[in-house]
């Protein structure tokens, strides 16, 4: 049985479409990260915001969200940032994310960090009046 990370690893090596590879690279990283291989997911967010960043500048007709989906390759990545205890990358990656979109957060991953991370996130968050986490 091929796994999720086998699956999307096929995806992103065989396929010539932009939009499936970055969709699968933000995807296989959120599964690294669940799994605790944080370095390979912010290798696979960084893909997908490169590749982003690539699409957004050929200013081509885009036919899917690319602050969405930047914004949350940002928060992943901020997030598995956060949990190498590279603060400063994290707290730069969550600031970016917030610029974005105001939907990049998942809460799912947000109640997983703790200590400064957490407050970093938090701290941005209240500076900006979006949510109360209390």
């Amino acid at each position: 049985m091929i796994s999720d990370i086998q699956y999307l690893t096929e995806i992103i090596e065989n396929n010539k479409s932009t939009y499936k590879k970055i969709i699968c690279f933000k995807f296989r990283g959120v599964f690294y990260l669940k799994k605790g291989f944080y370095k390979e997911s912010i290798y696979d967010f960084t893909q997908s915001i490169n590749l982003l960043n690539k699409v957004t500048k050929w200013k081509r007709n885009v036919k899917f969200n690319t602050s969405k989906e930047l914004g949350e390759s940002l928060f992943y990545r901020g997030y598995a940032f956060a949990k190498v205890n590279n603060l400063e990358k994290a707290s730069k990656d969550f600031d970016n994310a917030i610029k974005e979109t105001l939907y990049c957060i998942d809460y799912e991953f947000f109640q997983k960090l703790n200590g400064k991370a957490k407050d970093i996130l938090e701290t941005q968050l209240k500076l900006l009046e979006l949510f109360s986490f209390k």
